[in-house]
């Protein structure tokens, strides 16, 4: 079973990330798999298909969709292998990080970010609620802006107990 966190930069996830119960399952920083295409979509569908957890900070079958049309102009070059993305996507849950354009761009502006913009965040908003329509997600939204750190990954938990009763035993 894969679980994703996922949202624009600076919208906590990376924070949740580390904060969170390492016990849980395998945690992958999305940003370490670089690499896309048929064989990575077979290793995913494989992490999806297991009774293992493994828990992404980001995951490229869902960046490279909304990044894609951001920074290089074009549609992701999975859409070429939708229907399998699809089926993927499907078996995975999806946590998706949201605040305010306003306390992005601030979050950005005092920590540096060295992939972002503040200019682009509304196109990557954007660009994510298209992606999820592309995919038929339906994400669980957690605010990082209503809730404090300890609050988001308690949320996160949340998610987990409901979705994987195993976690509960």
């Amino acid at each position: 079973m894969i679980v994703a966190l996922i949202g624009c930069d600076c919208s906590g996830k990376s924070t949740c990330f580390n904060k969170m119960n390492k016990s849980l399952g395998t945690f992958i920083k999305g940003r370490q798999i670089d690499k896309i295409g048929a064989q990575y979509l077979r290793d995913i569908e494989g992490m999806a298909d297991s009774d293992d957890l493994y828990i992404f900070d980001r995951i490229p079958i869902i960046d490279d969709f909304v990044y894609s049309p951001v920074f290089a102009r074009k549609q992701s070059d999975l859409i070429l292998d939708l229907q399998h993305v699809k089926r993927v996507a499907e078996k995975c849950i999806f946590i998706y990080f949201k605040c305010s354009v306003e306390t992005l761009k601030s979050r950005m502006i005092s920590r540096g970010d060295e992939y972002v913009k503040p200019e682009q965040i509304d196109e990557i908003i954007r660009s994510y609620n298209i992606t999820f329509d592309i995919l038929n997600i339906e994400p669980e939204i957690i605010s990082t802006e209503e809730n404090n750190e300890d609050q988001v990954v308690e949320k996160v938990m949340e998610v987990l107990r409901c979705k994987l009763p195993k976690l509960c035993q």
